[in-house]
This record gives C-alpha cells, sequence and structure tokens, in this order.
C-alpha cells in the first residue's frame, strides 16, 4: 500500500495509508494533494500539509466558527478570508440569523477543486444566495472596502516563519480586521497547535492577536491538539448557546462545550 507522509517538524512525521489518490497538482498558489486514507477517508493536503479529513473536519469547522458565532446577539454580515474548502461558509450559514457572507480566497483553483473533489465539505454553500464569493486577496479587500462586519473569520493555513501568507499574519493586519468590526463585533481564527512540541506558531499568533484586541479568548480542542481564539474590542455581548439559532444541528459543538470554552492549560498560560 502507497505511503503519504506529512512533515511536522521536529523530527517527527505523520504516515497516512493510501486507498486512492484523487488528485495530485499546483495551482498558481500552492502544492494541492487529495487523497483516501485508510481511517481518514477523503484527506486535503496543502504544501505537504494536512487541512482537514473526511474523518475529523467538522470538529475544526464547527469549534472555529459557533464559539464565535453564538457569543454575538445578532451576526447579520460576516466575512470569510480564506476557508476554500467551503466548510466554514457551510457552518456560517447554519445560523438562521446570517444575512449576508462575504468569503474572500485567493485561489479560485482550489476552490474548484474541493467543489469537485470534496463536496461534502461545502455542501451546497457555493450556491447559497446568502454567500458572496470574492477570489482575491482578503487583505486588499478589507482595506477597500467601506462595509463594517458583524463577525470576521479567519480560516487561512497555519502560520510559519516563511508562510505566503505572512501578511495576513501580520500585526497590521490585525488592527485592519478590528476596524473592520461593526460595534460588538468579533473576530474568530484558527491560532496554531497547541502540543508542546509544535507550539511556537499558537504562541505567535496568540500574542499578537492580543497586542492588537483589548479582548481575546483563547481555546484548545484536544481531539486536534489544535487553538482557535475569539477576539474583540470589548468582552462579547452573547453568551448562550441557542440551538433554535441554528437551521441544523452539530456534530461537535454543544452547550457544555460551550459553557467551559476558555480553559487553558497551564503551560499555555505560562509561555504566553
Amino acid at each position: 500500500m502507497k505511503r503519504y507522509v506529512e512533515a511536522l517538524g521536529h523530527g517527527e512525521e505523520r504516515v497516512f495509508h493510501v486507498e486512492e489518490v484523487l488528485y495530485q497538482g499546483e495551482t498558481q498558489f500552492q502544492q494541492v494533494d487529495i487523497i483516501r486514507a485508510e481511517g481518514y477517508g477523503l484527506v486535503l493536503f496543502l504544501d505537504g500539509q494536512r487541512q482537514s479529513s473526511a474523518a475529523d473536519e467538522f470538529i475544526y469547522h464547527e469549534m472555529l466558527v459557533h464559539p464565535c458565532l453564538f457569543r454575538h446577539p445578532a451576526p447579520a454580515r460576516v466575512f470569510i478570508a480564506g476557508g476554500g474548502e467551503g466548510a466554514v461558509a457551510r457552518e456560517v450559514l447554519r445560523h438562521t440569523a446570517v444575512e449576508a457572507v462575504t468569503q474572500v480566497d485567493i485561489d479560485g483553483e482550489l476552490i474548484a477543486l474541493c467543489r469537485r473533489y470534496l463536496p461534502a465539505w461545502s455542501a451546497g454553500a457555493y450556491d447559497a444566495p446568502r454567500l458572496h464569493l470574492v477570489i482575491g486577496d482578503a487583505l486588499a479587500y478589507l482595506r477597500e472596502t467601506k462595509e463594517r462586519y458583524d463577525v470576521i473569520f479567519l480560516d487561512l493555513p497555519e502560520w510559519s516563519p516563511d508562510t505566503p501568507a505572512h501578511d495576513l499574519y501580520a500585526p497590521d493586519f490585525y488592527r485592519l480586521v478590528r476596524d473592520r468590526l461593526a460595534p460588538g463585533g468579533l473576530m474568530a481564527l484558527q491560532v496554531g497547535p497547541v502540543h508542546p512540541v509544535h507550539i511556537e506558531p499558537f504562541l505567535t499568533v496568540a500574542r499578537r492577536v492580543q497586542a492588537a484586541f483589548d479582548y481575546v479568548l483563547l481555546y484548545p480542542v484536544t481531539e486536534l491538539r489544535w487553538g482557535f481564539g475569539i477576539c474583540a474590542n470589548a468582552p462579547p455581548a452573547g453568551e448562550l448557546f441557542d440551538s433554535a439559532r441554528l437551521a441544523a444541528p452539530l456534530r461537535y459543538y454543544n452547550a457544555e462545550l460551550h459553557t467551559h470554552l476558555g480553559a487553558v492549560p497551564t503551560y499555555i498560560k505560562q509561555a504566553l
């Protein structure tokens, strides 16, 4: 059986047993590999790094989206930077209060590949009338727009010192996002890995958003060994998990998790 090896850094690798290769190629911006792996089902890799898999993508996308949306009392206008798989938009559109979603992703070829090979990720979100998809640079779009958003999601590849998306991790970008929030608005983002060996990206991003926003709630997700964050100019107005706000039920996030969100291990607190 063929193997796909993902380099995790610090001498660690993750090996996937490949049952089928659906696509391998390059877009204008990145290497794209889509395989079917034993145990994980369909898996998307960008530049050799796993982005999501059929077995657990719902955990990542629910934990990025719903902790934030439930903390806003009426999230009508939403912006997504990145999110090419379409799963962030899928989760956002579960909320009936959302009236309009603008998604800006620079890689239109990737979106087309995801729609072809990973249609369950977007689940029709790209055809939804509430979604406006823009193929372009999210930084340039936010600089030019006069719109203000109730919630802004950043669903970008993991930070690294040589990431091509370095401008979207710069302190100036976080300040720009802060200025594009409507009163009471929130930003949510994936912060990075929280395993002690691989924690440096998480610490880098966390420190930058803490410098840019007055309110930052960090929360790790054990199953993913990954951390997320909610940022705002002031503590959020909403706190309740209300399933009546959803057009479809969730598979992972629930009222109990919502109540206890933000419990951070001591080693992370000490590192920050």
